[in-house]
């Protein structure tokens, strides 16, 4: 009788456990659907990318939202690890990740922003060591592998490999290449890459070289290079409001005269600004050389042109430069100028509009409005351009190293 008592007493605990958690459960997924009751799509989908320093190294995040968010944080991000770096075409992201060489595709509700991994393409047999993704179109993307002279095509619809291709590998000595994953644009249906010699293990790099570019001709698959001695190689390409592109002094260029053996190139200049012609060559009749208006000994970030103005923020030759190669970011500690600089009369006016700002650089423009990703105070924001003479902070995350990048899904 005892035993029978116990038995209904344990029935009837786990009955109400049941009730207890079924209620829970219910009551859960009326407070997600009260989020959204009518499943009613988001008008937009923002993308921001960013990096954070840890022991192991710099780690890769992205944050999904429906506007440009006022801050993001590692704790409602998506952690990419050391190696995944991400992209964006399309209503997708993509995470290259040259050493498992993967590219990760990666979808997001439209309803509810849940992120989820669609797909995921390895490129590990293909014999391909560096390179970053180039995308065409929906259906067409490349990886140029410039020291090996080997190209992947790949779709980015069905992440299927298409075809690979060789072509002239880069022309410099030693072979080895950089170049930034954001700074490539399209000219007349060719795809414009600058390309610089990869120098991060300081010093063991004699010949630097003239600026090159390296232009893509889809409907070819052919490559080709152009080299411009008028200035030391530069992978910073900006662009005008009448679609002129110019290549411009980056922050590597004072680097390499500060720290780089530059035996037989002492003549190249780190500091002049180029403009490309219609077929990604340089235009022969456009050089600005910037030592001969400004005492430039280093390109800080910020440079772009706007009606034939060219603003830039620099460092000196009052500056105090390290020792060592591995403490060059300190030159930031140095006294930064702000100019606009008129390209036709040489003209030099001061640019007060980024005088918060301590580097502006790898601009966005989403909906015709044009976004950089800057340091103010040491803080990562999101810059936005109101118009060439107005900047407006309106985003900041002081837990984050820097914002890498800005895109708009849909």
């Amino acid at each position: 009788m005892i035993n029978k008592i116990k038995n209904v007493r344990w029935a009837w605990l786990t009955m109400l456990l049941l009730g207890i958690i079924s209620v829970g459960i219910t009551s859960c997924k009326n407070d997600d659907d009260d989020v959204n009751p009518d499943g009613v799509e988001k008008e937009s989908g923002m993308l921001t990318t960013f990096a954070v320093e840890t022991p192991s190294g710099r780690a890769f995040y992205m944050y999904v939202s429906e506007e440009i968010p006022s801050e993001v944080n590692v704790t409602n991000s998506i952690e990419l690890g050391l190696t995944g770096f991400p992209y964006s075409y399309g209503e997708h992201a993509y995470i290259h990740d040259n050493t498992a060489k993967t590219i990760t595709k990666w979808e997001f509700d439209k309803t509810t922003l849940e992120p989820n991994v669609s797909a995921i393409l390895s490129f590990a047999s293909t014999g391909l060591k560096s390179g970053s993704p180039t995308f065409i179109s929906d259906e067409q993307a490349f990886i140029f592998d410039f020291e090996e002279g080997l190209a992947l095509e790949w779709n980015p619809s069905t992440m299927d490999i298409i075809s690979m291709f060789n072509f002239d590998k880069v022309p410099f000595p030693d072979g080895i290449v950089f170049w930034g994953p954001w700074e490539s644009a399209v000219k007349n249906g060719k795809i414009v890459l600058p390309l610089i010699p990869h120098h991060e293990f300081c010093c063991e790099f004699k010949d630097f070289g003239g600026a090159t570019i390296a232009v893509f001709d889809p409907s070819t698959k052919t490559i080709s290079y152009n080299q411009d001695n008028r200035l030391l190689a530069s992978e910073s390409i900006v662009r005008d409001e009448s679609d002129n592109i110019y290549l411009v002094p980056s922050r590597n260029n004072g680097f390499a005269r500060q720290y780089l053996n530059l035996d037989g190139n002492e003549e190249l200049n780190p500091f002049t600004v180029l403009r490309l012609d219609n077929d990604g060559g340089f235009d022969n009749s456009f050089a600005f050389d910037l030592e001969k208006v400004i005492p430039v000994d280093f390109v800080a970030g910020g440079t772009f042109v706007r009606e034939n103005k060219l603003v830039v923020q620099y460092m000196d030759t009052t500056s105090q430069w390290a020792a060592s190669f591995d403490d060059r970011w300190s030159i930031y500690g140095s006294t930064q100028h702000n100019v606009s600089i008129d390209l036709e009369t040489n003209e030099v006016t001061p640019f007060t509009a980024l005088a918060d700002y301590s580097f502006a650089g790898r601009p966005a423009t989403i909906d015709g409005i044009t976004y950089w990703m800057g340091l103010e105070s040491g803080v990562a924001v999101i810059i936005r351009e109101d118009d060439s003479n107005s900047f407006t902070t309106i985003s900041s995350s002081d837990d984050i190293y820097v914002i890498e990048n800005l895109f708009k899904l849909w």
